[in-house]
């Protein structure tokens, strides 16, 4: 509870005000950027040419799972502005936070999942078909869905809501004098090395195998590929594109890795400030709390924003989502205007 106390104590401190300016000025563009986003995502992967590929549900799987996480953000934002109740009291604590950590840590595993199926498609394509099949990719969705939330069944007896220490982000809930240990000392690292560094090796490894594997084969084509200009043009270009593409996936797993481990570390440093009083130090660690969770959720933000970037496929099923509405207005208006009977003078 000194944490707590020390709260009301330096609410006027500067980190302190920057940290709520921070939240209420910038959390809010994640999930109005984001949550939009995802739903695009998920009406193009459910379109009658992808949902052929299996590998399509987990995309759609994932992006399902981040509008619930900034869902969860939007209704923090809406309860720092005065709008709505505290999440954390409507849901309790560990509603709130298996919502929120819960989806987030479902997101990473099915990330890994999808980077595992790459892998296997492109060394091992006469396998895929009997490998990644619709069955076995809606399999493990569910699976891995259930799994995470019954193991997050923990925070029923770990968290509980606190009003007063409601003061600012993040600082609604107070740990259980029973579960301090665990929460504190043991949970930490499992989260830290089976839910975050696993599958963010597990995503990196993929990508860089992706990547060396595009550029041996490149090398293997440009000495086979017959003299005629067009062929070894198009060959080129088409290799050039995958490499670049396969050089995107590993910055992107660069910084996928990079966003969801400071605050995941962060969380080790939390008990050492239970019984902190000093203003400046509270400070600090709030103002990069709420950093490193908007850091974290960029992440879950601009997979939309780079998929159209970089794959010309998705910019292709955007636009005919976008045209098809407008075609299909322009036919029905040509119909009505065919049988409508003309006005007798």
């Amino acid at each position: 509870m000194m944490l707590n106390n020390s709260s009301h104590l330096c609410a006027e401190h500067s980190y302190f005000i920057t940290d709520i300016l921070l939240w209420k000025v910038f959390s809010i563009l994640l999930p109005v950027l984001g949550i939009p986003g995802n739903v695009l995502i998920i009406i193009i992967m459910l379109n009658r040419s992808n949902r052929k590929h299996p590998i399509s549900l987990y995309f759609t799987a994932i992006a399902m799972f981040e509008i619930i996480y900034l869902i969860g953000l939007l209704w923090d934002w809406l309860d720092v502005m005065s709008i709505v109740a505290d999440p954390r009291k409507t849901l309790n604590c560990a509603g709130f936070y298996m919502l929120v950590i819960g989806t987030a840590m479902i997101s990473a595993i099915l990330l890994a999942n999808v980077s595992i199926d790459r892998v296997i498609m492109i060394l091992l394509p006469f396998k895929t078909n009997a490998w990644i099949t619709h069955r076995k990719v809606t399999l493990t969705i569910v699976i891995t869905g259930l799994s995470i939330f019954c193991l997050m069944i923990h925070y029923r007896f770990s968290l509980c809501y606190h009003f007063g220490s409601s003061v600012l982000y993040g600082q609604a809930c107070i740990i259980c004098p029973n579960a301090r240990i665990w929460f504190e000392h043991v949970w930490p690292i499992l989260y830290l090395t089976l839910f975050r560094v696993l599958p963010a090796l597990i995503v990196i490894i993929c990508a860089v195998i992706i990547l060396v594997n595009r550029c041996s084969l490149s090398k293997i084509t440009r000495t086979t590929v017959t003299n005629k200009t067009k062929v070894r043009l198009d060959h080129r270009r088409q290799f050039v594109r995958m490499q670049t593409l396969s050089i995107v996936l590993v910055l992107f797993s660069l910084y996928f890795t990079l966003s969801i481990m400071p605050n995941t570390i962060m969380q080790f440093f939390n008990k050492n400030f239970r019984y902190e009083t000093d203003c400046f130090k509270l400070g600090q660690w709030k103002l990069l709390n709420t950093l490193f969770i908007m850091f974290e959720s960029t992440s879950y933000t601009n997979k939309f924003y780079i998929k159209l970037i970089v794959s010309k496929q998705f910019r292709n099923d955007i636009k005919r989502l976008i045209t098809i509405p407008v075609h299909q207005t322009n036919i029905l208006e040509k119909k009505m205007h065919r049988y409508q009977k003309p006005i007798a003078k």
